[in-house]
């Protein structure tokens, strides 16, 4: 693919302290994202990181010895994927609005997930890969009775056979009101809308699950990853270059893409983090 944005480079380093009892303490990773003609601007939110290592495949097996036992040789290497996850900055999963309506109080997805496809690599002895078709898993609201206009008419339109697609807007505010993280559901085609759900003495709510054909990221929080996820969904320069640093420890990963990304559960009854997580698959690594 042509790249028509400059490399981003990040800088992935996990702090070290030093607790009063002398011993060493690791702190979260700091990520760095470099965007061409722009300073760098750290990012000490992601909580953890972890992954990238090496995997050898086996090759040809061969018979040997008189005991027979059949051994493998080493055959092609490839890299793990590196994945990280942290609660969004500021954001209260109790303060999310969306376009459906107030009565909407839950709302959780399967997430973006790219496929990998094998493709020819310069040196046979690594395996390279490249992102395949994007898809997007079901969508489900939780939503309180009775059920909001929105949802009434939207569900009368699937049930007379009309175009029921519809673009979904998912707000995460925080407590001053800025919009932390938006996700603009597009072309959401219903799936299900629930019938009878009785279980006295509890809360229940009805639910909608819809299929969406791309969701798109903006807001304040995490603005290289953002930046990052926007690349992505255009199909212009998805790669990115990272450095993790662990104490002495120092990988690169080269050319990394966005393999998968797991957008948080949302409960607006309950107080709790909001937590998102990215799987990059690196095409390079060097390191330590």
């Amino acid at each position: 693919m042509k790249r028509t944005l400059g490399s981003v480079v990040g800088a992935c380093a996990l702090l070290v302290s030093v607790s009063a009892s002398g011993q060493l303490v690791k702190g979260a990773p700091t990520v760095r994202l470099d965007t061409a003609g722009k300073n760098a601007v750290d990012d000490l939110t992601w909580r953890t990181a972890e992954g990238g290592g090496v995997v050898f495949n086996a090759a040809a097996a061969v018979v040997t010895g008189t005991d027979k036992l059949v051994q493998t040789s080493v055959g092609p290497r490839e890299w793990e994927p590196v994945t990280l996850k942290g609660p969004i900055p500021g954001a209260s999963s109790a303060r999310f609005v969306t376009d459906l309506g107030d009565a909407v109080v839950t709302m959780s997805t399967d997430g973006i997930k790219v496929g990998k496809l094998s493709m020819p690599s310069a040196d046979p002895s690594v395996k390279q890969y490249r992102p395949g078709t994007p898809s997007i898993g079901n969508v489900t609201f939780g939503v309180r009775r009775p059920a909001p206009a929105a949802i009434a008419a939207w569900r009368a339109t699937a049930l007379q056979g009309l175009d029921a697609r519809k673009t979904i807007t998912v707000e995460l505010r925080g407590a001053g009101g800025e919009v932390l993280r938006k996700y603009t559901l597009q072309q959401c085609q219903p799936v299900s809308f629930s019938g009878v759900n009785v279980k006295p003495g509890v809360e229940t709510l009805d639910t909608v699950v819809a299929r969406c054909a791309r969701i798109d990221v903006a807001g304040s929080a995490r603005p290289g990853f953002v930046s990052w996820l926007t690349s992505f969904n255009a199909g212009v320069d998805y790669r990115r270059n990272v450095t993790l640093v662990e104490g002495v420890r120092r990988f690169s990963y080269g050319d990394a893409w966005i393999l998968e990304y797991g957008l948080p559960a949302l409960d607006k009854r309950t107080e709790g983090e909001a937590v998102e997580t990215v799987v990059f698959q690196p095409a390079t690594v060097t390191g330590p």
